[in-house]
């Protein structure tokens, strides 16, 4: 995922570490004014994907949303071991980050 270079900063104080530690372990590319990074997202089953309590029947509604994101996080490298996940939310984040 291309994440602009401002946001690089912010990303490594989340993840407590200094910006070129961050580059280090979690930039897998570079692009212009941006990095590249490995975005992984799990999905969860929202209630109406889910079977009804009791298993009785009912009416299924398709215009509700049948999965919701769980989580996001930036990884970092393949190779890197000693590196956890970055929460990073981007799917339906509302601050343009």
């Amino acid at each position: 995922m291309k994440i602009p270079d401002d946001r690089v900063k912010s990303l490594a104080e989340l993840g407590e570490m200094s910006r070129n530690s961050f580059t280090k372990n979690y930039v897998v590319a570079r692009q212009r004014k941006s990095v590249v990074c490995i975005l992984n997202v799990r999905y969860d089953y929202t209630p109406h994907a889910l079977p009804s309590e009791g298993g009785r029947l009912r009416e299924v509604k398709l215009d509700a949303n049948w999965l919701t994101v769980a989580e996001e996080h930036i990884w970092p490298k393949p190779a890197v071991l000693h590196r956890a996940p970055i929460p990073y939310k981007m799917i339906y984040a509302t601050d343009g980050s």
